[in-house]
């Protein structure tokens, strides 16, 4: 139960334990909840403008991507902002990795590479032509992303450059884009929007092999959405 007005959740993100979520909120509120408890554990101070995109170092440390281009870190312990990190544009996605670091893929079409506890830009990723949606941690070394240009890219975190480029399908996304991560192992890449609700299943396990030949990453499944009825239908690839 909240003790927080609050308004629309845009954007959620769960600990590496499971135990607490985060939640953002139309109203320019970020919430911290014990999933187990299944109560408020507290709303982060001092927010000015809506949160876009959410992230979790560890079980002590959140990021914020805010509408107004800034990236900021919290001390979920005392819900106050440790740092903030400004890039200029529209943060639509962050992930963080438990030293620290992360990527923020943004309105620019690229992704943003930081070290944030030393607040230290590490890197800029240039490749994709438009709004990056969506990014994630493959390894320590291997950083992943969507962008409505309809490209997944896998980019090599200590060169900075990119290791491989799917073209997903269909050609243009217009809404929300998801990534998460399976055994294999897999890359799930979800859209959502009026027209197009979806999920693919990618099978990467060799993707950061060489560079890109399509027929030796397989698309295992494609999920469907019309009038909230699933459907699924099932392509594959060589490989």
């Amino acid at each position: 139960k909240s003790e927080t007005a609050l308004g629309r959740a845009e954007a959620l993100a769960v600990s590496p334990s499971g135990r607490l979520v985060l939640t953002g909120h139309w109203n320019h509120q970020v919430v911290l909840w014990d999933v187990e408890e299944a109560r408020e554990l507290r709303a982060m101070q001092g927010f000015t403008v809506d949160p876009w995109s959410l992230a979790f170092v560890d079980e002590d440390w959140g990021v914020v991507g805010y509408g107004d281009g800034s990236v900021g870190v919290w001390d979920l312990a005392t819900g106050h902002e440790k740092r903030s990190l400004f890039g200029g544009h529209w943060p639509y996605a962050v992930a963080a990795r438990p030293d620290g670091c992360l990527l923020v893929g943004d309105s620019s079409n690229d992704v943003f590479y930081w070290d944030a506890m030393r607040g230290e830009l590490l890197g800029r990723l240039t490749g994709h032509k438009d709004t990056v949606r969506a990014v994630a941690f493959l390894s320590s070394h291997i950083g992943v992303s969507v962008a409505e240009d309809g490209h997944l890219i896998f980019w090599d975190l200590d060169r900075q450059k990119p290791l491989r480029q799917l073209d997903l399908e269909p050609d243009e996304y217009d809404g929300r884009l998801t990534l998460g991560f399976g055994p294999g192992p897999r890359v799930l890449v979800g859209n959502s929007d009026a027209d197009r609700d979806f999920v693919q299943v990618w099978d990467v396990s060799r993707a950061t092999d060489h560079p890109a030949r399509p027929t030796e990453t397989s698309g295992l499944g494609s999920w469907s959405a019309a009038r909230g009825v699933w459907g699924w239908a099932v392509r594959s690839g060589g490989g």
